[in-house]
């Protein structure tokens, strides 16, 4: 009885303060319209912004702005992207801010897991690893994942995303074989009374249970696999961490853009640059292409190039000795700038030679 009574107490505590809430938005909305003033007013959301930024990341204020964008546009048929100084202010905020964002794996992390982890422990951690990985899976979208999602065509999975953040469905293969038979043990384990089509059940005791896995279990599944790679840090993976390791590992293996942006359904190249983890192997390759380039510049085009010899073909000049004789034209002197100009058009064409090898060399970079 006492806890009935408490719990009807609490309601009503909350109900209270919305009404609150909502008299003090109407009350000032009335005191906005008696005043003569626009509600809100660029000046007003420019201290809004001013205030909340000595407590809150840039990003925040960013996520802050969008949601302001929305609902007063909405409620208030207020359209703040017309105000011109507000965005320049919230550039302006996030000049020098380095946006904290989760750890990456490696490819070997990502073998050395699958192949040594214990099935009996790890087995629905695997089976999102390699889904989350090959379809850049957001943590949400690998939670709302059904069964119904996914067809088995023997050598190959097709993983269908419906539901995603941007509303556009997202189409997915999965064709190695290991990762295929990983995924088969783990759906065979799952029970026939299961009364959700959600393809993540909990696991336990080497089975499946009728119980559906939540987006905060699914989100901790990165730490999960850092912590038995023992990596440094492992908070630091966070349920993004699988969404970004399958934008860097395409990356690293020569997916240009366009790929990239079709992989993960980014709309803006920015937004997808931003997903590429720094890769030292990347960083090695451009360096060994630049000095590659440099060294054959200094070979080529930056040397000057010695003919000691040239072999010109002799052309039959005795016949036409008299005509030209006649004309006023020495014939050693032509014969001997013949060959200057056949000397110059071998040595133009080496170090066209040469540019174009330099040219093929950074044309990557």
């Amino acid at each position: 009885m006492v806890t009935v009574m408490l719990m009807v107490m609490a309601m009503a505590m909350v109900m209270l303060m919305l009404i609150l809430i909502l008299m003090v938005m109407a009350l000032s909305t009335l005191i906005c319209h008696h005043c003569g003033m626009d509600m809100p007013s660029e000046n007003v959301l420019l201290a809004y912004f001013a205030e909340r930024s000595k407590k809150v990341k840039p990003s925040t204020l960013w996520a802050v702005y969008s949601m302001l964008k929305s609902t007063l546009n909405a409620k208030e048929n207020v359209d703040i992207k017309k105000f011109t100084k507000l965005v320049p202010y919230l550039k302006k905020l996030s000049v020098g801010h380095n946006p904290k964002k989760s750890k990456v794996l490696t490819r070997e992390e990502v073998n050395q897991f699958i192949r040594e982890a214990d099935d009996e422990i790890y087995l629905m951690a695997k089976v999102v690893l390699i889904l989350g990985i090959s379809g850049a899976c957001r943590r949400e979208e690998l939670t709302k994942m059904s069964v119904d999602d996914i067809e088995d065509k023997g050598s190959i999975l097709i993983v269908k995303v419906p539901d995603t953040k941007t509303n556009i469905q997202r189409i997915f293969t999965v064709s190695n074989l290991d990762y295929i038979d990983i995924y088969r043990k783990y759906v065979a384990l799952r029970p026939s009374y299961a009364s959700s089509r959600r393809l993540f059940l909990k696991y336990q005791n080497k089975r499946c249970i009728n119980q559906v896995v939540g987006i905060n279990s699914i989100g901790g599944m990165p730490s999960l696999i850092a912590k038995y790679l023992k990596l440094p840090n492992s908070d630091a993976y966070t349920g993004h961490c699988f969404r970004r390791t399958s934008a860097t590992l395409l990356a690293n293996a020569g997916g240009d853009i366009c790929s990239l942006k079709r992989h993960g359904v980014w709309k803006s190249s920015t937004v997808a640059e931003g997903y590429v983890e720094y890769s030292v192997n990347n960083k090695i390759e451009i360096s060994n292409k630049i000095l590659d380039c440099e060294i054959s510049g200094s070979h080529g085009i930056t040397s000057t190039s010695k003919i000691s010899s040239v072999s010109t073909p002799k052309t039959p000049i005795s016949r036409a000795e008299p005509e030209l004789s006649g004309l006023g034209i020495n014939i050693g002197t032509a014969e001997a700038t013949a060959i200057e100009l056949a000397s110059i058009a071998e040595e133009v064409t080496e170090n066209m030679k040469t540019a174009e090898h330099v040219m093929k060399f950074m044309s990557p970079i």
